[in-house]
């Protein structure tokens, strides 16, 4: 057994349990350049420790709400120190090996987690030249920038940026996130700066969400609404109007698809409708809107097929007890609120980015009370196990699926 010592003698009993978990073998994953991911000995969660400018952060409990630098930052802090000391050139360790160069054992695959790597090369990138790596257990290469985890070169810790979007889609605005960074994080920030986090993770999660087949019933609800947006068509009390559509499905409440249009026509529905089969990977038995006409071509045009014809079912308003839209009313009463923070919506380009980033709060981040605290996508049969900070989880596993599609 290798003994760990460390310079600060502490006789707190975390930093013994550290050392007696790097003594009995632990091995964290490394997502990235000081991002790592530990599993709990108790249960089967796994908690993200990282070091930034902000110093060690970690995602358990522990160390989330009492602020104290917990068992997990102790055992990763222990197995860097004695990674360091195996890897030296010196080491009776590296001497044995038969590799080129030392020092890259110092990286892992971003595939298999594997040390055994070997420098294949350079590549160009925004950043400068990036050394290319070969992987000797899976055979792939890639470079460090490749497995980056959706923070890298970023001036702002993960749990800053999360934070933000979080506040954000609350029903903050930019401006008062900002403000509130500064009072209470000692963030200088600029509003615009949160402005382009939206829009670049927003279309991160996109790629990946869109991959995501949920279990929906053979009910969907479609409505649609009047939202402010300054490139609109119509002038009402000095604002611009443009249409909001949205799909639910009945059962789940999980939302399949969004479109915002200046017009609202048989169009603009079927566009809305093939957003929705995409999502899904499936048609309905019935479709529940409102009186508009133009749902009702629509309707015909996407679902109905020689061997089956959905159903379209159509309510006049909410006082029809027979069949209703509340569940999507209800939804449209929720984006009402939002939608007071969105005043800066441009055009219907950025409007429909911030409304997909909605979408994802309300789908994956949000607890729904009519589903008992659970979210849409986890009714729907997608259980990401996206942690703690669902965010952060979030958009980790869609840079992942982003750099497995595309990295080579």
């Amino acid at each position: 057994m290798i003994e760990v010592k460390t310079e600060t003698q502490n006789n707190d009993p975390r930093l013994l349990r550290g050392q007696n978990m790097v003594e009995n073998g632990f091995e964290p994953m490394v997502l990235s350049e000081g991002v790592f991911n530990v599993p709990s000995r108790t249960n089967d969660e796994i908690y993200t420790v990282m070091n930034s400018i902000d110093g060690w952060t970690c995602s358990c409990p522990d160390h989330f709400y009492r602020r104290v630098t917990c068992k997990h930052i102790y055992a990763i802090q222990f197995w860097l120190e004695l990674r360091e000391r195996m890897y030296r050139p010196d080491s009776e360790m590296m001497k044995s090996l038969e590799i080129p160069e030392a020092p890259e054992m110092l990286n892992t695959c971003i595939y298999c987690h594997s040390a055994n790597l070997i420098k294949n090369g350079t590549r160009k990138t925004k950043m400068g030249q990036k050394t290319r790596y070969l992987c000797h257990v899976c055979g792939r290469t890639f470079s460090i920038a490749d497995g980056y985890t959706g923070f890298n070169n970023m001036k702002f810790s993960p749990e800053i940026v999360t934070l933000s979007l979080d506040l954000f889609f609350k029903g903050t605005s930019t401006r008062k996130i900002a403000d509130h960074l500064k009072q209470f994080k000692g963030i200088d920030i600029d509003h615009s700066t949160i402005s382009k986090w939206l829009k670049k993770y927003t279309d991160i999660i996109d790629d990946y969400v869109s991959t995501l087949k949920p279990e929906v019933s053979n009910v969907w609800h479609t409505d649609e609404m009047q939202i402010k947006v300054k490139d609109g068509v119509q002038k009402q009390d000095g604002y611009k109007w443009n249409w909001l559509w949205n799909v639910m499905d009945a059962e789940t409440r999980f939302l399949l698809t969004n479109l915002i249009t200046k017009k609202r026509n048989i169009k603009e529905a079927s566009r809305l409708f093939q957003g929705a089969k995409r999502q899904a990977n499936s048609k309905p038995e019935f479709v529940v809107t409102d009186g508009l006409q133009a749902y009702q071509r629509a309707v015909k045009k996407e679902f109905h097929t020689r061997k089956r014809e959905t159903q379209h079912v159509r309510c006049a308003s909410l006082r029809d007890k027979r069949i209703n839209n509340n569940k999507v009313e209800r939804f449209h009463s929720t984006v009402r609120e939002r939608e007071k923070i969105m005043r800066g919506m441009e055009n219907v380009e950025s409007a429909q980015v911030l409304m997909n980033g909605f979408k994802h709060y309300y789908n994956f981040i949000r607890p729904h009370e009519a589903l008992d605290g659970d979210t849409p996508a986890l009714r729907a049969g997608i259980d990401l196990d996206l942690g703690q900070n669902k965010w952060k989880g979030l958009i980790e596993m869609a840079v992942e699926h982003r750099v497995r599609n595309g990295a080579q």
